[in-house]
């Protein structure tokens, strides 16, 4: 078989698990050239729920929000500050929503890029 007619593009990512009230959330980061957060996907189980659906949209709006140039800070502080009616936790490892789980995750991602020489 001959493999040269395939092109394989790699690029660097980070995968992160989060618990939740609605439980796993799983998060993927897709980095840039310069270490910077381009996509990200987003789920949570069982597949083919309306909360999945949610989910999977929120990662989607998210990464079409990054290619249109937005400032990942600016999401972060929205989606940090809501509130679910399946909160977990308590104090700093308190996670009040799905979309509050993103932001931290996100979070996590600002601090790595800011590691990153220019």
């Amino acid at each position: 078989m001959n493999n040269s007619s395939k092109a394989f593009y790699s690029h660097p990512a980070s995968y992160y698990k989060v618990k939740t009230g609605y439980g796993e959330l799983h998060v993927h980061v897709d980095l840039g050239d310069q270490g910077q957060t381009v996509r990200v996907f987003t789920n949570i189980s069982p597949v083919g729920s309306e909360i999945a659906g949610m989910t999977s949209a929120l990662g989607i709006v998210i990464s079409k929000y990054l290619e249109q140039g937005g400032d990942l800070k600016k999401i972060v502080k929205h989606l940090g500050n809501i509130r679910g009616d399946k909160s977990i936790g308590i104090g700093k490892d308190r996670v009040d929503s799905i979309p509050a789980a993103v932001a931290s995750v996100l979070k996590k991602c600002i601090k790595e890029e800011e590691l990153v020489p220019a």
